[in-house]
């Protein structure tokens, strides 16, 4: 009776694990080395700069929607050979939305957008950070009288986290 029981587990573990390997192969393109740094951002009309912020900000410390917000490119932005704007120039961005956590396990949000440069003012990037903090409700819902105390997680934007916003030069 237990060989019986073993061979129709390991028929079970090989069906599923065909299913897994196809599902991979399925949803895999592969990518080479030469696609990506050979890409041409001009024909997007959309030169991408990396940002990272200057001083790590959390929806727990003193954060209100509006409050302006300093992010550091960390690569030269070259456009026809030409530098844009130096590595180190300073980003100005804004609180667009906040919501704080909640209880029952309800995760706090951040949204920062609204993104422009030191001295020109007048030109402006595309591109939002969404942020969210740890989301609990998956496992306090089902216990809600018992942990109906517990908040979620408060969103962070870290010093080490580096982010994409773009600068469109023809369509100023």
């Amino acid at each position: 009776m237990k060989k019986f029981w073993l061979i129709i587990l390991s028929f079970f573990i090989l069906g599923a694990s065909a299913v897994f390997a196809d599902d991979f192969h399925k949803f895999y393109k592969h990518v080479s080395a030469n696609a990506t740094k050979n890409y041409n951002y001009e024909d997007l009309n959309r030169l991408p700069l990396k940002i990272r912020i200057m001083s790590d900000i959390s929806t727990k410390k003193n954060l209100a929607e509006g409050q302006r917000i300093v992010f550091l490119t960390t690569e030269d932005a070259v456009l026809s050979h030409k530098k844009v704007l130096p590595a180190g120039s300073r980003i100005f961005g804004r609180v667009e939305t906040l919501s704080n956590n909640e209880r029952m396990g309800i995760p706090a949000n951040l949204i920062i957008g609204n993104f422009k440069i030191e001295y020109m003012p007048s030109v402006k990037l595309d591109g939002t950070i969404n942020k969210q903090g740890a989301n609990r409700t998956i496992w306090v819902k089902p216990l809600a009288p018992l942990f109906f105390a517990v908040k979620g997680g408060h969103a962070k934007v870290k010093t080490t986290e580096i982010y994409e916003v773009y600068y469109s030069p023809k369509a100023i």
